[in-house]
């Protein structure tokens, strides 16, 4: 059974004046039978009232949602980042903490409160209505499209101890149009324990020229083109990044998709043992999320199996560190005449530090730490067959052993 309440003033536009509070759904909706037509019936009623929050309770809840004044910050705070959805009280097999205030959750069984945002009304109508879709749909599951970053309001979460380094490092060609979002996501996070190395390389449209260096930002410009994992790998072999340190590959046509991405690596960095993290990824003007877990299978031979490391991949200096003592000349970064690969780049560094590290030290991140953008200049679309041919040439390679770190 569900109650809705409404949250009063915009959300949308964060243009007024933030005084809102909450009040009864005085149509009094109360689910008896159908969940589903009862929901659909309260969004009506709330985009006919020009209401922007509904907050949807069980009669079998569990804990005291948090007071009004705290909920309303929260969730100005969140639909600023483009979250629009939050589980209130749920049951589940996961968590990674954002901050005192929010949690992401993973394996969600049971839920017992949520909210719903404006933005997303008319996406979680349009389900509801399409019969053939939701028939065939669990609850759990058409919650998940309203909740791609699975976020939850948490009043006992405990903050990070262990200050983590992060190096972001970004090649870019012809990306102008694109850097100052990228670069705006970057100074947005909350954590600012990070360098940013963006590299030129060889742009025609002065794309260097969008970001203004100082301590946190530096800029590469080359002379002649080198693509994007040997310019990764002089980041790698020049700049001082100690063992512990994490490094983030981001490719500066994208961006990371709110101010809390940095908070949640430092969280999951603080096992100690872990060395490595690849995760889901949203589109850019996109709501939904893509990416998957390798199985401990996978790890038998991850040359041979599906390639599942999506965005954001993330490692510890310590085992590229490792790479290259026992690869010195990168046979394993070259093609069959010798050349430095020019794609994909992604899966030539990836691969061997998987091999390294482990099933046991890699971890998939559930929640989106990334945002891809499509557009023309995608390799994937102008240079699908060189990414082809260089993908077979890094799968027939003999790999590394397992490392005990």
């Amino acid at each position: 059974m569900l109650t809705a309440f409404i949250l009063n003033e915009e959300i949308k536009g964060l243009n007024k004046d933030l005084t809102m509070g909450f009040t009864v759904n005085p149509k009094g909706y109360r689910v008896c039978s159908s969940l589903n037509a009862s929901l659909a019936n309260v969004i009506k009623w709330a985009l006919m009232e020009d209401e922007d929050v509904i907050f949807c309770i069980s009669d079998h809840i569990q804990s005291t949602p948090p007071c009004y004044e705290k909920l309303e910050s929260l969730i100005f705070d969140v639909v600023a980042e483009g979250i629009y959805f939050l589980y209130v009280e749920a049951e589940y097999a996961e968590q990674v903490i954002v901050n005192e205030n929010y949690i992401a959750i993973d394996g969600i069984s049971s839920v017992s409160s949520f909210i719903l945002t404006r933005p997303i009304f008319k996406l979680a109508l349009s389900i509801l209505e399409n019969n053939n879709f939701v028939n065939h749909m669990s609850w759990l599951n058409f919650l998940s499209i309203l909740s791609p970053h699975a976020f939850a309001i948490s009043e006992n979460s405990t903050a990070c101890q262990k200050r983590i380094n992060f190096h972001i490092i970004s090649p870019f060609r012809n990306a102008a149009k694109f850097l100052p979002d990228y670069v705006s996501s970057i100074q947005a996070q909350v954590s600012t324990n990070y360098n940013v190395y963006l590299i030129d390389d060889c742009s025609t449209d002065k794309g260097a020229s969008c970001v203004k260096e100082n301590t946190t930002f530096k800029m590469y410009t080359n002379i002649n083109r080198q693509y994007a994992l040997q310019n990764i790998l002089n980041i790698l072999l020049t700049e001082k990044i100690a063992d512990d340190d994490v490094v983030c590959l981001v490719d500066a046509d994208d961006r990371l998709p709110h101010k809390y991405v940095l908070n949640i690596l430092q969280t999951i960095y603080q096992d100690e043992s872990l060395l490595l993290t690849y995760g889901s990824t949203s589109i850019i003007n996109e709501y939904s999320k893509w990416g998957q877990p390798y199985y401990e299978s996978d790890f038998e031979n991850i040359r041979k199996s599906q390639w599942k490391a999506s965005h954001m991949r993330t490692f510890k200096y310590k085992v590229f560190k490792k790479f290259i003592e026992l690869d010195p000349t990168l046979k394993l970064f070259r093609d069959k005449h010798g050349n430095l690969l020019r794609m994909p780049y992604d899966m030539a560094i990836l691969l061997p530090l998987f091999e390294l590290a482990g099933f046991d030290k890699t971890k998939f991140i559930y929640t989106p730490t990334y945002e891809y953008r499509l557009h023309s200049n995608n390799d994937h679309s102008i240079n699908r067959k060189q990414q082809f041919d260089g993908e077979k040439e890094v799968r027939r390679k003999k790999g590394l052993k397992r490392y005990n770190f």
